[in-house]
Order: structure tokens, then C-alpha cells, then sequence
């Protein structure tokens, strides 16, 4: 059924309705990109420019279907230069690693525990206590959370931690970390 023309003053035409703008299939560019996208090995060579491109062009045109072999290869000479101004995400963990400060320990011990100031006490009494020794070789780390304490700890410690603090208030206890 026709409908009644009306025109806007800006120039449009209201009461037509408007046909679904068909769409398009993906462009060589497109498939090419998306293809070294799901090959980050690909990638890399890429951004090291080790790649062999009419060897690499032929074979996404035989993955993917595609016609050109001349628009992939030259899609995928475009994407190199896009790939390479990017900083490449090796880079960019190895800088995160620079800047960390990492520690790794073993025979530890995590205990989980209710949220009590006494309790919390406690604990501030006992790491003073063995301050001494802790310095010397171990673990004891209390973290705060928003429901409870986690308390990290030398595993041999664990048997001094669990008699200060009473049974009803122990979360979780995992050993041997």
C-alpha cells in the first residue's frame, strides 16, 4: 500500500517507509585483517617482517575463499604497517615484569578468618612476638578484606596461629601452598 508523501521542511520525505540497507559482504582488507587477528603467531611475524607474503596471501585465499590474491597481499602489506606502529603485547608484559616486584614462596600455609578486633589483636600480638624470627626466614602477612582476614603464613606457624584465634571464627584453612 502507497502512503501519503509529506515533506519536511529540511527536505525529507516523511511516511515512506524506508527499505533495509543491504549489506555488505566483507572486504578482502577485512577478511585478511581478521584472519591475522586470529593467528597472533602471524601477527608477530608480521611485526618482525619475516613473512613471506606471497606465500601467506595464497593461503588465506585458499582458507577463506577469497578471489585476489594481489588485494590480500597488499591488504596484508597495509596491516604490517598498522601491526608495527603498535606496541606489541610482549613488550608491554615485559615492562610490567620490569616494574614488579615479584617473591615466591613455598610451604605456606593461607588461613580465612571471621572479622574480629580481638581477634585481629591477637594476631597483631602474635607477628610481634615472632617478629624475630620471622625476619630471619618467614611468612606472615595479614590481609583485610571486607568480611574477613586471610592470614599468610610459614606452614610450621600455623599450629601457634590456630590456638590464638577460637575455632568458630576459622574460615578456610589451606596448608601446604
Amino acid at each position: 500500500p502507497l502512503r501519503r508523501q509529506q515533506v519536511h521542511p529540511s527536505g525529507a520525505v516523511l511516511g515512506v517507509p524506508s527499505a533495509p540497507e543491504p549489506s555488505r559482504p566483507p572486504s578482502t582488507a577485512d577478511v585478511t585483517r581478521a584472519y591475522i587477528d586470529e593467528h597472533p603467531s602471524i601477527r608477530d611475524a608480521l611485526q618482525e617482517d619475516i613473512v613471506n607474503f606471497a606465500f601467506l596471501a595464497r593461503k588465506i585465499q585458499t582458507e577463506r575463499g577469497l578471489r585476489n590474491e594481489e588485494a590480500i597481499e597488499i591488504a596484508l602489506r597495509r596491516y604490517q604497517q598498522e601491526v608495527r606502529r603498535q606496541t606489541p603485547d610482549t613488550e608491554r608484559v615485559l615492562q610490567v615484569l620490569r616494574d614488579s616486584r615479584l617473591e615466591v614462596h613455598n610451604r605456606v600455609a593461607l588461613v580465612r578468618i571471621k572479622e574480629d578486633w580481638q581477634v585481629l589483636d591477637r594476631l597483631y600480638q602474635i607477628g610481634r612476638g615472632l617478629l624475630p624470627e620471622l625476619k630471619r626466614r618467614g611468612v606472615f602477612q595479614i590481609y583485610q578484606g571486607t568480611r574477613a582476614l586471610t592470614i599468610l603464613c610459614e606452614d610450621d606457624l600455623l599450629s601457634v596461629l590456630l590456638e590464638a584465634i577460637p575455632p568458630k571464627n576459622v574460615l578456610d584453612v589451606e596448608r601446604g601452598l
